[in-house]
C-alpha cells in the first residue's frame, strides 16, 4: 500500500524544475518560482494526501526520506533558477526558501484539504512569509551597532 501512497514523489524535483523554466520569462526569480510552486501544487494535490502525511509523521525512515526528497527538491529550484538567469547566490538562497513555502503549505493543505487547494495554501503560506520578514525599525534615537561603527 505505501508503494502505491508515494508513487510518484520521486518526479518532484524535476516536474516543479520544469515548472520554474515554464514561467513567464519575464517574472522575477521568487515570484518565477511562486508560479511554479502553485502550478505543480495543484498536480501533486490527491485524495491520498492527508493518508501520506500521517503515514510520514509516524515513521521516522520516512521523515527521513522525505529530508532527502525535498534537499533534491531544493537542488533542482536552484538550478531551474540559475537556468533562468539567477545568480547563483541568489538561487542558492531562494530554492530553500521555496521548499520550505511548499513544504508549510502541504501540510496545512492536507489537514484541511476541503477549505482551500493546494495552490491557495502556497500562496497564502508565501504571503505570511512575506509580511512576517518586514524589518523591525529600531527605538526611535537608537543607532545600531553597524552604523555607529562606520559614523567613527
Amino acid at each position: 500500500m505505501r508503494d502505491v501512497l508515494f508513487a510518484g514523489s520521486e518526479q518532484l524535483p524535476a516536474v516543479l524544475a520544469a515548472a520554474v523554466g515554464r514561467a513567464d520569462p519575464d517574472l522575477a526569480p521568487f515570484a518565477a518560482l511562486l508560479t511554479a510552486l502553485t502550478e505543480v501544487g495543484d498536480l501533486v494535490a490527491d485524495d491520498h494526501a492527508a493518508e501520506r502525511r500521517a503515514i510520514v509523521q509516524a515513521s521516522p525512515e520516512l521523515q527521513e526520506r522525505g529530508l532527502t526528497k525535498f534537499a533534491a527538491v531544493t537542488s533542482a529550484l536552484a538550478a531551474a533558477l540559475e537556468q533562468r538567469g539567477a545568480e547563483a547566490a541568489t538561487a542558492a538562497l531562494l530554492a530553500p526558501v521555496g521548499t520550505a513555502i511548499f513544504r508549510a503549505a502541504f501540510d496545512r493543505w492536507a489537514q484541511q484539504p476541503e477549505r482551500a487547494t493546494l495552490a491557495d495554501r502556497i500562496r497564502e503560506t508565501a504571503a505570511e512569509l512575506a509580511a512576517n520578514m518586514q524589518p523591525a525599525a529600531p527605538p526611535s534615537g537608537h543607532r545600531s551597532r553597524l552604523a555607529a561603527g562606520r559614523a567613527t
